[in-house]
């Protein structure tokens, strides 16, 4: 009876087990899908053209066609200063470059900003990426 009893717990354990690496392996798979989902060019750039590329580059990938998607630029402090996509139909692989401008049109100064990347499908799934980039200048 003690042994059964054992023997059961031991069976709950390699389940659990197994499960646990099922998740662990579920998660590392999404982890690979993001890194080939949206990947940044020129993270350091030159709004300026002093020096070096003078823009960033928002390049992404997608399992399937479909999404829609909003790309902002925010500052360090949280504030919008452009609005690159506004809930536009995205085609399944592209780019979106960004030159430093603010809503004004004018170069932003130098400085950390935020990118963040929104997309939906059709069945209301939405995932956000943020990614950091600086807008740098030469002294």
């Amino acid at each position: 009876d003690s042994i059964q009893a054992l023997q059961d717990s031991i069976q709950a354990l390699q389940d659990s087990i197994q499960a646990l690496q099922g998740s662990i392996q579920a998660l590392q798979d999404s982890i690979q899908a993001f890194l080939e989902l949206i990947s940044i060019s020129h993270r350091v750039f030159d709004p300026q053209n002093t020096a070096g590329d003078s823009y960033t580059t928002i390049s992404y990938q997608f399992e399937k066609p479909g999404y829609i998607g909003s790309v902002t630029i925010f500052d360090r402090e949280g504030r919008k200063v452009k609005q690159l996509l506004n809930n536009a139909s995205l085609p399944q692989q592209g780019f979106v470059t960004w030159q430093g401008t603010g809503l004004n049109e004018r170069k932003a100064p130098t400085g950390y900003y935020l990118i963040l990347f929104e997309i939906f499908d059709l069945t209301g799934t939405v995932r956000r990426y943020k990614e950091k980039v600086v807008a740098g200048t030469q002294f």
